[in-house]
């Protein structure tokens, strides 16, 4: 499609960085004449804005930098500031007190909820006051589809937050971030590189956490498939050891253990003997169920 094919107006609505490009004089236009409309109550808009006439922008305080767009059926209330190059996807909610630096991504239906309730237990949660510390994010910063950042969170410069995240603390710059509630996954300049997210030493049978906790010493790599690999080989090589543990006991039966070596009502494990438990999640890792 050409820049000279007239294009529906509800294209916009999802498309808004292709406004400046593809637009025609009666759609730039109508579009002088809505952001005009925001001006009377206050907004401010940079060279080459736009602002879906299909969202709901309901500000006390609104200015876009240069080249900034709100998408159709966003909804957009309280004190919202966005420097130049910023993009409210569709169906994101932006609410209370919002600063954006520039270049800023926040994907189709996320929110940032730059405000809050009270919930105090002497009263209807309607009936609370209203809290607002505000959202700060940074420059260069991607926040991905069906993000939630909760008030008071400050996202850093050049970071990545995943999609489905749950933000409810700050983040570093160059931090890429995910899960609920989000976590650091690993520094952006460092492609490929070292992971932060850990798994709890001795949280697995057998020492294998050692192998799933990435970044050991000595391994440069500190890549997550590698280490879950290394983590499947340890296991097969331990195969014979974790059935030879189970003793005679027949197919799928326990483990006989002598009469002299049983343990006492209350005592701990017997040396030898494994815990239950552990056998129960060694079993697992034989079967190919992930041990959590």
């Amino acid at each position: 499609m050409d820049a000279q094919t007239a294009l529906d107006d509800a294209y916009f609505d999802y498309c808004p960085w292709d406004f400046v490009g593809r637009a025609s004089a009666g759609q730039r236009a109508a579009q002088d004449a809505h952001q005009r409309r925001l001006a009377e109550s206050g907004a401010h808009f940079g060279p080459r804005c736009y602002v879906s006439p299909a969202a709901g922008v309901f500000t006390d305080t609104l200015r876009l930098g240069t080249d900034s767009y709100i998408a159709g059926h966003a909804y957009v209330t309280g004190e919202v500031t966005a420097g130049d190059d910023c993009t409210v996807n569709p169906y994101a909610t932006v609410r209370g007190r919002i600063t954006l630096g520039d270049g800023v991504r926040i994907g189709a239906h996320s929110s940032l909820l730059g405000f809050n309730h009270g919930f105090a237990p002497d009263r209807p949660v309607h009936r609370q006051p209203l809290t607002a510390k505000g959202i700060t994010v940074g420059d260069d910063v991607w926040i991905g589809s069906h993000v939630v950042v909760l008030d008071g969170v400050t996202i850093g410069d050049h970071c990545v937050v995943g999609a489905g995240a749950v933000v409810t603390k700050d983040l570093a710059p160059w931090t890429v971030a995910a899960g609920n509630p989000a976590r650091p996954l690993r520094d952006r300049r460092a492609q490929g590189g070292p992971r932060r997210d850990r798994a709890v030493s001795g949280d697995l049978p057998g020492g294998l956490s050692d192998d799933v906790s990435g970044d050991r010493p000595g391994d440069p790599s500190g890549d997550l498939g590698d280490a879950v690999a290394r983590f499947a080989d340890r296991a097969r090589a331990q195969a014979a050891d974790l059935m030879a543990a189970r003793g005679s006991g027949g197919r799928g039966g326990p483990a006989r253990v002598p009469a002299a070596r049983r343990p006492s009502p209350g005592a701990g494990p017997v040396a030898g003997v494994r815990d239950t438990g552990v056998a129960r999640a060694e079993r697992r890792v034989l079967r190919g169920v992930r041990v959590r």
